[in-house]
């Protein structure tokens, strides 16, 4: 008999190295008594599964008891009420999340919990009003880690993970001027009614809650070929996700109700409502004078309404409305009837010229053809016609970018350069003698794309006066009309070549107005370096070594020591230093 015990003993034993992951050889909780400081998971799990007289009579009795009790009682109260079966081994799954989350995972659940607070009293109280449990509140936990605008690879958004098409049949608009997916309040009213729906059509809440994850069609299909009546039954029917989402979600509402019990630091935060007033407003409004209406700044108007996603609201809506702080509801109003109508909507416009294509006038303002149509109304681009006025929609964030596009002129000297067709960095970089990295950094780029109308920012260029730039053997030109390098090339005296090596040039090409780099046609003093006794001198077509010492009065082999030249070869445009005769 006792051979038999010893093993059965081991078999299970080993069993359990095959019923959990790695993460199971993590201590979960302190043991009272000292001779046993610490339990494994594994074991945990084998007095769950295999028996609760083997866990009693082989472990602590009274941390084991603790444990057992805690857990058929939380089953019993809230999790029986979601659907699940009374069955040990179907919670393995479960019981699997629970521990785990106990272990790895408190410092996330308490980010999102907090991050959740001012939502949770609103879900809570819904779900009181429909009937439903209150543990649903936590699912957004799982879905979205309660932000807003969370957005998954399948383009669910919001809080409540909403599909587009699944929204829209539950009454929220997504278009391109708005997104009530994003709107914490109005997705989970749409929400409570999408669960209620699939509670009603599947009986059970762990069905509803597979089906809300998986979708109504893939779990009716699961059902079927299963035969079964429960989640656990189909599980194996299900791909992988939605097979651990709800033992997840089980799991995750077990430790936040109990984390004394499994010994987390799950602290839950003090759940106070966000308060606001609604106003009502009639018509489309900017986005920026709403928020000035309300004393407030456009990005905590935008927190207050995360739903519209434009430069104003949209053009359809009537009579709307708009969250603005407790307390403001008065100034709203009494500034709202002080600003005339004809303020109330502003957007850039563009009369449309013989050629034009909604392709090119999209690029010119560095939008896309889709916004043009949606901001236009425009269902074919083909109709487009000559002194039509189109609407140039602008995203938020981006008005003063695109307001300086629209006729602003931008002085000479200013600091400021608006993009011509044709120019890039580089060229502007040149024209203004600063380098690429300084307008990538003072213009916050990215990448080196630029489009035509865009203003640039000029960085100042240290040292910009004439001394300077002959101070170190340089002298710009300004290209004009007509010039050509040979022209400008002859009139300084230096190779058309040398000028394309100062200034990086493939080919003969400049454009007016491009500020080109030139070599100084004779020697100039350096005043830093006239306590040593040097002045330079640039070389020009024609010169040598003998003519330029002849020239300044020093010999050849001073000339060649001082610049380090083994030969005398020379090139025009190379800059010379030249000692001082004492």
């Amino acid at each position: 008999m006792r051979k038999v015990i010893f093993i059965t003993f081991i078999f299970l034993s080993s069993c359990a190295h095959f019923i959990g992951p790695r993460e199971l050889y993590y201590t979960i909780m302190p043991l009272k008594k000292p001779e046993a400081p610490h339990y494994y998971l594994e074991d945990l799990y084998d007095g769950l599964f295999t028996g609760y007289d083997y866990v009693k009579n082989e472990f602590a009795p009274e941390y084991v008891d603790s444990v057992y009790v805690m857990i058929e009682e939380q089953y019993r109260k809230e999790l029986l009420e979601l659907g699940l079966p009374e069955d040990a081994y179907q919670r393995r799954e479960v019981i699997k999340w629970a521990l785990y989350f106990a272990r790895h995972a408190n410092a996330k659940i308490n980010a999102r919990l907090k991050r959740g607070a001012p939502y949770l009293p609103y879900i809570k109280r819904r779900l009181k009003e429909e009937g439903m449990p209150e543990a649903l509140a936590y699912l957004p936990i799982i879905e979205s880690a309660f932000r807003h605008n969370a957005l998954s690879r399948m383009r669910a958004r919001g809080i409540w993970q909403f599909m587009r098409s699944t929204a829209r049949k539950y009454g929220l608009r997504v278009d391109w001027w708005m997104d009530e997916r994003l709107d914490p309040y109005k997705s989970t009213d749409a929400a409570l009614r999408y669960l209620k729906d699939l509670y009603n059509m599947f009986g059970s809440w762990d069905l509803a809650l597979a089906a809300y994850n998986a979708g109504e069609g893939r779990v009716l299909r699961a059902l079927r070929r299963s035969g079964g009546e429960d989640f656990f039954d189909l599980k194996r029917y299900l791909k992988r996700e939605t097979r651990e989402y709800v033992p997840k979600f089980l799991a995750l509402v077990l430790v936040i109700n109990n984390p004394e019990k499994f010994g987390t630091n799950i602290i839950m935060p003090e759940e106070k409502e966000v308060e606001f007033d609604t106003v009502i407003v009639p018509r489309q409004v900017n986005i920026s004078l709403l928020a000035k209406w309300a004393g407030i700044s456009e990005k905590e108007f935008r927190r207050l309404n995360p739903s519209f996603l434009r430069w104003a609201t949209p053009p359809y809506l009537r009579n709307f409305p708009v969250r603005i702080p407790k307390g403001r509801k008065n100034l709203f109003y009494a500034r709202m009837r002080a600003t005339p109508r004809s303020k109330w909507y502003k957007a850039l416009a563009h009369r449309v010229r013989r050629g034009e294509s909604l392709w090119l006038i999209a690029r010119r303002y560095g939008v896309s053809v889709y916004a043009l149509k949606k901001a236009n109304r425009i269902r074919n681009a083909r109709y487009l016609r000559p002194g039509q006025i189109l609407v140039i929609p602008v995203g938020p964030g981006l008005g003063k970018r695109y307001a300086k596009r629209s006729g602003k002129i931008i002085k000479s000297g200013s600091g400021y350069h608006r993009v011509k067709e044709g120019e890039t960095l580089w060229s502007i970089a040149k024209t203004y003698g600063v380098s690429v990295k300084a307008l990538k950094r003072v213009n916050n780029l990215k990448t080196s794309r630029i489009k035509p109308g865009d203003i640039l920012k000029i960085p100042k260029r240290s040292g910009t006066t004439e001394k300077s730039r002959f101070a170190h053997g340089f002298r710009y030109h300004k290209v004009k009309k007509g010039e050509t390098l040979w022209s400008i090339a002859r009139k300084y005296g230096v190779s058309v070549n040398t000028i394309k090596k100062l200034n990086h040039l493939r080919t003969s090409r400049i454009k007016n107005g491009e500020l080109l780099r030139l070599p100084l046609k004779n020697y100039v003093h350096v005043k830093r370096n006239k306590a040593r006794g040097v002045k330079y001198y640039t070389v020009k077509r024609g010169d040598t070594l003998w003519k330029i010492a002849r020239e300044t009065g020093v010999s050849i082999e001073k000339i060649k020591k001082i610049n380090g030249l083994v030969s005398s070869n020379i090139r025009p445009g190379q800059v010379l230093k030249i000692p001082k005769e004492s």
